[in-house]
């Protein structure tokens, strides 16, 4: 599990949601840069238990409010997307912010056989699933 962090006060917080953005969008690999509406992808993040992390399979979805795309267009959003999340936790989806540094492009093909399996999460059908071409 993550590790907990405490703040004396707000600007605090922001300083340090700033800093974690920073290093996330120096993780950026030339082929997250380029993720856009409509592409499939794969994600972890810790698990319940430290055994297996928990997959994360999602879709960037195009913006569709001028406000959205204003806001997305804002240099400190440049790496994330809008994006539609499922996993075994949330089998029916969330909306939400994905940092591209964190999302392994997947194919539709891909995608389709997660949402199949219940998005699964286990080593051995992740590793079937991504293998997949």
């Amino acid at each position: 599990m993550g590790h907990v962090a405490s703040f004396d006060d707000f600007d605090s917080l922001l300083e340090a949601i700033d800093q974690e953005r920073a290093s996330a969008d120096q993780q950026v690999r030339p082929f997250q840069a380029v993720i856009k509406a409509g592409d499939h992808f794969a994600r972890a993040v810790a698990g319940m238990n430290d055994d297996e992390p928990l997959v994360i399979y999602g879709e960037v979805i195009e913006s569709k409010s001028q406000e959205d795309r204003e806001h997305y267009a804002q240099p400190h959003m440049q790496h994330f997307r809008f994006s539609k999340c499922f996993s075994q936790l949330c089998p029916t989806g969330e909306l939400g912010d994905t940092h591209v540094s964190t999302m392994i492009p997947i194919s539709p093909t891909q995608f389709a056989l997660a949402k199949e399996r219940g998005w699964p999460s286990d080593s051995s059908t992740v590793t079937l699933i991504l293998n997949l071409s």
